[in-house]
């Protein structure tokens, strides 16, 4: 007697149940906070929790949080207009904050060590921080004074190098090989650009927009 052999394919198999994949992102949209959960698109998301939007649209966890006490160097109710974490090199990461008109090197330890320097710094509470790391140094601007550059952990920051195309910022931003500089003191609607992988020299002319900058960010790289 010859034998057969049966297959049986897997959706007819005791216990299975097909199933339709599913494909969840990229979240281009971001998040739609405007809209009721029913009208978000595809692509966007209603809400979410202790996560944020990529460049990419991919989903990724928010950075979390450490509570800073015991800072002697800061004394009262401190005005604080920024704060932030840069990695200077693989075994040097520090932490920094401005709080009354002064720029604090923290070595994640709650030692406070004053690195302003000789530069000013508004103590305005609506004087807030814009600020980008490029190529390992930090770079920020409070909109009132002169734009610095914190180079390297143990130094004091330092005036940023501008070519003169303008004397003060609102905002800055790091992308695409290039230092972006916008709102400045001659044109609301302005914007700068340094050269490509060159953070402190501007050859080009200012962008123009017929209205107030008043923000901008990167979606994607070329």
């Amino acid at each position: 007697m010859s034998e057969a052999l049966l297959t049986i394919p897997p959706a007819q198999m005791p216990g299975h149940i097909e199933g339709v994949p599913y494909r969840l992102g990229p979240w281009n949209r971001g998040f739609q906070y405007n809209l009721p959960a029913e009208l978000v698109e595809f692509n966007g998301l209603f809400a979410g929790q202790e996560c944020r939007i990529g460049n990419a649209g991919q989903l990724l966890t928010r950075g979390g949080f450490i509570k800073k006490a015991g800072m002697s160097a800061i004394s009262g109710i401190p005005t604080i207009t920024g704060v932030g974490t840069i990695r200077f090199s693989s075994s040097s990461t520090k932490d920094w904050i401005v709080a009354n008109s002064k720029f604090f090197e923290d070595d994640q330890s709650g030692t406070l060590t004053d690195r302003t320097g000789g530069l000013t710094l508004s103590a305005l509470a609506d004087s807030q921080i814009s600020s980008a790391v490029a190529d390992g140094k930090l770079y920020g601007t409070d909109g009132v004074n002169a734009p610095f550059v914190w180079a390297a952990a143990g130094g004091n920051i330092a005036a940023a190098g501008i070519s003169s195309k303008f004397t003060v910022a609102k905002f800055c931003h790091w992308w695409d090989g290039r230092l972006w500089w916008w709102n400045t003191n001659t044109d609301e609607g302005e914007g700068w650009c340094s050269d490509l992988n060159n953070r402190e020299v501007i050859s080009e002319d200012a962008y123009q927009i017929k209205a107030p900058i008043v923000a901008v960010n990167s979606f994607r790289n070329r």
